[in-house]
């Protein structure tokens, strides 16, 4: 996956994968960490730096499912649309990690 933004040229340095190789995602990158309270969502990177502190609209039922397994998968592209980071996905162009969740 030829890296096409600075963006995930850092989060490939952070520990960031293709969403092609599995074996290098698939497991909880040290360092990142989710914590989810109610629709609250925030996420920082091994260097503490806030990733994400927001919101993550969710059913009831996926936060619980989460708060069980305490772990998140995280996916991310160059595009900020939906669609366009689901055809990311599908097509091996996007980036994933999992995290730990709290």
């Amino acid at each position: 996956m030829a890296d096409s933004s600075m963006l995930l040229s850092r989060l490939r340095e952070l520990g960031w994968a293709p969403v092609t190789e599995v074996a290098d995602w698939s497991a909880p990158c040290p360092g990142w960490d989710a914590v989810l309270t109610g629709e609250r969502f925030t996420v920082t990177q091994p260097d503490q730096a806030a990733w994400y502190d927001g919101s993550l609209p969710t059913s009831p039922a996926w936060r619980a499912a989460v708060q069980r397994s305490g772990l998140l998968q995280h996916f991310t592209a160059d595009h900020n649309d939906l669609d366009s980071v689901r055809e990311d996905i599908v097509t091996g162009r996007a980036l994933a990690l999992v995290s730990s969740c709290r």
